[in-house]
């Protein structure tokens, strides 16, 4: 009995991770059904755009949006977890969001470019773009 004890808790341990691997969001509600998944992955992740739009980075394990914004076309963003930030262009727009080994997904959607050139951190902080006083950066 003490034999088929041991060998059934690894065996139950792995169907526990197999679980809570599968229960991590495909996305969260607030991104929009139009948009696209164009990549993923646990380290460092990167996108350029093809069109003018909205992208979304999506951190699977936290079921959170660590940012949203307008990009042009040919914009590349950067999810760069070694530095805890992303950047589109060569503007940082988020810093300290990151949680290095989460899988993180960036979702694009085209052709939905903002009337302002701002970005909005699912955190609460908003940037309109409209603010001359402004220092944190916008995107274009």
């Amino acid at each position: 009995m003490i034999r088929i004890h041991r060998a059934a808790l690894p065996a139950w341990v792995y169907v526990v991770a197999i679980c809570l691997g599968g229960c991590m969001s495909e996305r969260n509600a607030q991104i929009p059904s139009t948009a696209e998944r164009v990549a993923e992955g646990t380290g460092d992740v990167s996108y350029r755009a093809p069109d003018n739009g909205r992208v979304y980075v999506f951190d699977r394990n936290d079921d959170r949006i660590v940012f949203t914004g307008d990009v042009d076309k040919d914009q590349l963003v950067v999810v760069d977890t070694k530095n805890d930030r992303i950047t589109v262009g060569d503007k940082v727009v988020s810093e300290k969001s990151l949680h290095p080994g989460n899988a993180h997904r960036i979702f694009f959607e085209s052709g939905t470019s903002a009337q302002t050139a701002g970005h909005r951190m699912n955190e609460g902080n908003t940037n309109t773009g409209n603010n001359p006083n402004n220092t944190s950066g916008s995107m274009r």
